[in-house]
């Protein structure tokens, strides 16, 4: 049995008051895998990147913390996606934005359409291989659809549920997924949208076998069962960097649910929450999704060349 995560390889590019500190492979289910990695747990990675530096750095990051990288395809002539985080330092505290383009030279490597093959996929997963989704999008799809395997959906973003009506919305998810991750945004957007006052409303539209709703310091709710549990977080952490919180606490309620034999009642919830809650307070100390797991690729020499087929230019890193 194996934990795998689906999707496109990212790598993100981490600055601080405008300076390029580091880098790290990124995007939530691979920083979820990478997580449970550490945790001990068998993991492997289904996705692409291109055959580029970036590439190189979203497998070699996984591969350096025991995640298998055997699945990963290489494809010539596309830029690996570039994900890009800024801090700026703010009355003593870390202020962050993060986009698509290069704070430095503009420049956005990113493609819209995933490039895995869910065929292919589907025909290498094994039955007992419990899998890994952080969106929707038509190829997941494809492989949620048609497989029996226990899965997991981590749901940060609702942008693409917006191009389905209600009852498209319900038949891509509905009985699909053990554990259904969501934040605040979503949960009120899900509640809006199917006209609905309560998670648990969302729940039985939805019917995985537990919604979880992460809302920072606040806490965290669980439905299952149709039994609704609030936790609170007693004494946050003080925050260097909070990207990468949300990923770790799913990344133990997964492996604590299999470690569990699937199992979800009270216990399970309150036992597995306090590891959770020790975990994000690691997480936030560190900068970077998985800085309390992995440096940042540091920096060695920065070199301006000119960009093929643009007038422009770019900063070409080499890494230690």
């Amino acid at each position: 049995m194996r934990i795998i995560s689906i999707g496109d390889l990212v790598t993100d590019f981490y600055y601080k008051n405008g300076k390029l500190v580091g880098v790290n492979g990124g995007m939530t289910s691979h920083n979820i895998i990478a997580n449970i990695a550490k945790l001990g747990l068998e993991t492997s990675v289904y996705g692409v990147c291109g055959d580029d530096m970036a590439g190189t750095i979203a497998i070699n990051s996984l591969k350096e913390i025991g995640t298998n990288i055997d699945n990963v395809k290489v494809i010539e002539d596309i830029n690996t996606r570039c994900f890009h985080v800024s801090y700026q330092e703010l009355n003593d505290k870390l202020e962050f934005t993060s986009k698509k383009r290069c704070p430095i030279c503009n420049i956005k490597k990113w493609y819209e359409e995933s490039k895995i093959e869910p065929n292919d996929i589907l025909k290498q997963i094994n039955e007992d291989d419990v899998l890994i989704f952080d969106n929707l999008n038509n190829k997941n799809q494809i492989i949620i659809d048609n497989c029996n395997n226990r899965k997991m959906l981590d749901l940060g973003q609702y942008f693409e549920l917006e191009d389905y009506n209600d009852n498209e919305i319900r038949e891509k998810i509905k009985n699909k997924f053990d554990i259904i991750n969501l934040n605040e945004r979503v949960e009120k957007y899900l509640k809006n949208r199917f006209s609905v006052k309560s998670l648990g409303d969302i729940y039985n539209i939805l019917h995985p076998k537990m919604i979880i709703v992460t809302k920072g310091k606040k806490g965290s709710d669980f439905v299952f069962d149709n039994n609704k549990v609030r936790k609170e977080l007693n004494s946050p952490e003080a925050e260097v960097d909070p990207t990468g919180a949300g990923d770790a606490f799913f990344s133990m309620f997964i492996s604590e649910y299999i470690k569990n034999n699937y199992i979800i009642d009270y216990k399970f919830i309150d036992s597995t929450f306090e590891k959770a809650t020790k975990l994000t307070k690691r997480v936030v100390k560190k900068f970077g999704a998985r800085g309390h797991i992995q440096n940042l690729y540091k920096i060695k020499k920065l070199r301006t060349w000119q960009y093929q087929n643009l007038k422009t230019f770019f900063i070409h890193f080499f890494f230690a």
